[in-house]
């Protein structure tokens, strides 16, 4: 887990960008960029997408069932002395 004071850090960090971007002169080639947080807002968004397809794929291609590993019938035995490590 993260500690309380790493989230105090980052949270205090954001609010320093958002509330840096009202003093500097915001100018550029699309609406969007004088929009103000539209950075903080969209790099969340991206990495609230990121995590969500991350899962889906997690889920979809890379879960096995819970009796994966275990032997199917007549591969072997599964008694004690054969474990090995």
């Amino acid at each position: 887990m993260v500690s309380r004071n790493t989230w105090i850090v980052v949270v205090a960090a954001m609010a320093v960008s958002i509330l840096a971007e009202f003093f500097v002169h915001g100018h550029g080639e699309h609406p969007w960029w004088l929009v103000k947080g539209f950075y903080a807002g969209f790099g969340f968004v991206c990495c609230a997408l990121i995590i969500i397809i991350s899962k889906f794929v997690g889920h979809a291609f890379l879960d096995r069932p819970e009796t994966y590993y275990d032997p199917e019938e007549g591969e072997g035995s599964t008694t004690e002395g054969d474990h090995h490590g």
